[in-house]
């Protein structure tokens, strides 16, 4: 034991003993964004969180008959299912036939009775992965967890405009990646959504952000910065302000540095920047463009194609082998053997959503892979490609665009340089202090802000 040295542990007060957290105490006195109670609450001050409500994603527990690339596809599926599953029902057959994916949840739909009434009103779209859109068959008892969360998010038929903050909680990383339409459980990690509206039951549209959310960040600014308040806001600041504020603070990498354990924990919470207009402007300009990702101005990557001549359906060639795989160090993205695109700048690369960035989820996504489901395998593995190969181009030079434009929002919040954080004097110095990254604080690139710095 004599080769061996120890470290004393002690807990600190939330009984954390590893992977402790510097800043607790200051991530508590920060502004809750949601909490349980909080859902479970009227929208008044019942619970004092900035967002009224909040939700699970959808999580379907069978994906494969539920998703799918090809409508026409899904459309066959979930037929064949609903067929096969009212079948069993009509026989009073409590085998569960494997035939289809069987859960817990539609077990209990199945001994209640339920039945599944195909409707092509239920096919939507939906983001099933960062920046990947796929059709969706939107049955309530096909679907484990597809609630009235749900419905309150995107109206009746799961159409209705809305927009949503859906951050991860898995533990694991931490994220954050606005949409506009539903999205799966595991579209960052597991999926918690932050809506800035909801519609009720008779389809009126209402806020999301509480009137406590709404009062308590009012009264801070309109102390914080005097007269200047009612100028920049002479009507307030709106449920539209602080949610783009929200999804800019998110984004800040000060924040995701100093709270990185707690954001690993516990639900993100608010701090109240001095420059809310500033910030709610970055949050704005993230949001159109993470919402309007399929339809930015694509990124001029630059494809050659090898050896096109040499394939012809024609003449039963068969088609080129799907690769779908990223050389970031030189920039090149290889489709398959014949298609590369070339030119994707470090940038892209630095959007990271996880484990993987932008554009390396969108070439996870579209891989030719074998079905897990045996009859998804044997009758609908329908998915190839070649069939969406130029689809798939067009998205990743508009993926490209976005994710370097997100890193140029980003970067102007703050960027790393080795081991040091670059931070903009967009804060106050009794902020950054309270944060505790005054030891980070070099180089600035403004002298006249570096005068004024020390002057305060």
């Amino acid at each position: 034991m004599s080769y061996f040295t120890f470290d004393e542990l002690t807990p600190n007060a939330e009984g954390q003993w590893l992977e402790q957290s510097l800043n607790s105490l200051k991530f508590s006195r920060l502004l809750p964004l949601a909490s349980r109670p909080g859902k479970l609450a009227s929208m008044g001050d019942a619970e004092q969180t900035a967002f009224g409500r909040f939700a699970n994603a959808v999580k379907s527990n069978r994906d494969e008959w539920v998703y799918d690339f090809d409508i026409a596809n899904l459309r066959a599926k979930a037929l064949f299912f609903a067929d096969a599953y009212n079948a069993a029902l009509d026989a009073g057959d409590e085998s569960y036939d494997p035939v289809i994916k069987w859960s817990r949840d539609l077990r209990n739909e199945y001994r209640r009775g339920r039945r599944i009434v195909y409707n092509d009103g239920n096919r939507i779209k939906s983001l099933y992965r960062p920046f990947v859109v796929k059709h969706h068959f939107a049955d309530f008892t096909m679907n484990d967890v597809l609630t009235g969360n749900h419905y309150e998010m995107f109206g009746p038929d799961l159409r209705q405009p809305n927009q949503v903050i859906n951050v991860c909680v898995n533990g694991k990383d931490f994220y954050a990646l606005a949409t506009d339409k539903p999205v799966d459980y595991h579209f960052v990690g597991d999926t918690q959504c932050l809506p800035l509206y909801r519609y009720t039951a008779d389809g009126e549209r209402v806020c999301n952000i509480s009137d406590w959310g709404l009062r308590r960040i009012n009264d801070h600014y309109r102390e914080e910065w005097g007269d200047y308040f009612d100028e920049a806001y002479p009507d307030g600041i709106t449920a539209e302000d602080i949610f783009a504020y929200t999804y800019a603070v998110l984004h800040d990498p000060v924040y995701r540095h100093d709270y990185r354990v707690d954001l690993l924990r516990e639900f993100p919470r608010l701090p109240l920047y001095r420059d809310f207009d500033q910030w709610a402007a970055m949050g704005r300009e993230l949001l159109e463009l993470h919402l309007g990702f399929e339809t930015a101005e694509p990124y001029p990557l630059h494809r050659n194609d090898v050896g096109a001549n040499n394939y012809s359906p024609r003449r039963g060639d068969a088609t080129p082998k799907p690769i779908l795989r990223a050389d970031k160090d030189r920039g090149i993205i290889r489709l398959d053997e014949q298609t590369t695109l070339a030119g994707a700048p470090a940038d892209a690369w630095r959007y990271q959503l996880g484990s993987r960035s932008a554009l390396e989820w969108v070439l996870d996504q579209y891989k030719e892979r074998k079905p897990r489901d045996p009859t998804i395998r044997e009758r609908f593995n329908t998915y190839r490609f070649a069939d969406h190969k130029e689809r798939v181009i067009d998205l990743l030079r508009r993926v490209c665009a976005v994710s370097v434009k997100t890193m140029d929002v980003v970067d102007d919040m703050a960027y790393w340089k080795g081991d040091k954080l670059i931070v903009f004097g967009d804060r106050d110095k009794h902020e950054w202090e309270m944060l505790g990254l005054s030891q980070w604080f070099s180089e600035p690139e403004d002298p006249e802000w570096e005068a004024s710095w020390s002057e305060t």
